[in-house]
């Protein structure tokens, strides 16, 4: 089975990065291409230099100690200043190792703390063992193992679980309140370069990316180079939704809802987009944000900022 691209957080950290970048980034097509490019480029760039991080520390370690030895006694300004840069490539490269246990293990850096790798890495293995599918049991309860027979069982289950009944798209009654003229035109206007880098910017750095393996923490750090063309990408999706089938890839993940489930039906399904889509989405979501309360009826509590679901709650035990 081939391994998809996943672009790695520690890769931001080496000085050779923002020329690779530079170099295989297309202003002139759109980001889709952009990024496939970009992707191809990484591909060589780490495995012609950037390299194995568990390795080069290894080297690393063992080339430190052997200066400090020789260098216990008398030693010469050169010897030094040798073992000085070594000691300086060793610790980027501790941070390297850092960034990519904390990417792996999606924990939260500022609550759990840094410099923590045997923290990210025990929640990289324990994560990976909940999330992984062995067997389940089918209809008749009967446990499967069988890698395709597993997929036919998820895809099976969810395709029934989705289908359409008849009559079920029967017109709702027009009891919705509606925005005026002069709101439509504003949600109607087009977007703006401060808009599409509000919502980037806004984004979590390292949450899961989607089919082509970009997390937003690309797109922050290097906003100065890809800022423009994304920009005006977005900006294109939303006057001409067309565009939109070009990013509009999504990976289906099945998140267990239990420990040690058993079958299908104790996973919850979630799509990973990417980034672009996630962004354009966002920019709608901040356009229709204002209006949210002209929209929504009193009685309900989701949409609106400081409702909450246990107001209902409190609300009917007053009541009684």
């Amino acid at each position: 089975m081939v391994r998809p691209f996943r672009f790695q957080a520690a890769w931001l950290a080496h000085d050779d990065f923002a020329r690779v970048l530079e170099e295989s980034w297309s202003r002139s097509t759109v980001i889709p291409v952009s990024l496939a490019r970009l992707t191809e480029a990484l591909k060589i760039w780490n495995k012609q230099v950037f390299g194995n991080i568990f390795r080069r520390k290894r080297t690393l370690t063992l080339k430190l100690r052997k200066l400090e030895v020789e260098n216990e006694g008398n030693s010469s300004a050169r010897s030094r200043a040798l073992e000085e840069s070594v000691r300086r490539d060793l610790e980027k490269t501790l941070w390297e190792e850092q960034l990519l246990w904390l990417q792996k293990s999606r924990a939260c850096w500022i609550n759990e703390g840094d410099r923590n790798i045997r923290f990210f890495h025990l929640s990289t293995l324990k994560r990976r063992r909940f999330n992984k599918i062995v067997a389940l049991k089918n209809e008749d309860g009967v446990w499967v193992t069988d890698e395709f027979t597993l997929q036919s069982l998820a895809r099976g289950f969810y395709v029934e679980l989705y289908q359409v009944e008849a009559g079920a798209a029967a017109s709702l009654p027009a009891l919705f309140e509606k925005l005026d003229a002069v709101a439509g035109r504003d949600l109607d206007r087009g977007l703006t370069s401060i808009e599409v880098r509000q919502a980037v910017m806004d984004m979590g750095s390292l949450k899961a990316p989607g089919k082509d393996g970009y997390q937003p923490v690309l797109f922050q750090r290097c906003w100065s180079t890809i800022g423009e063309a994304f920009s005006q990408f977005v900006e294109g999706c939303f006057l001409d939704p067309v565009q939109i089938r070009l990013i509009n890839e999504t990976l289906l993940v099945l998140i267990p809802k239990r420990e040690s489930p058993e079958s299908i039906k104790q996973f919850r399904p979630i799509g990973l987009c990417n980034v672009v889509y996630k962004v354009l989405a966002k920019c709608l979501v901040n356009r229709i944000k204002p209006y949210m309360r002209r929209l929504v009826h009193p009685m309900q509590t989701s949409f609106v900022p400081g409702r909450h679901i246990t107001d209902n709650i409190i609300i009917v035990q007053e009541s009684l």
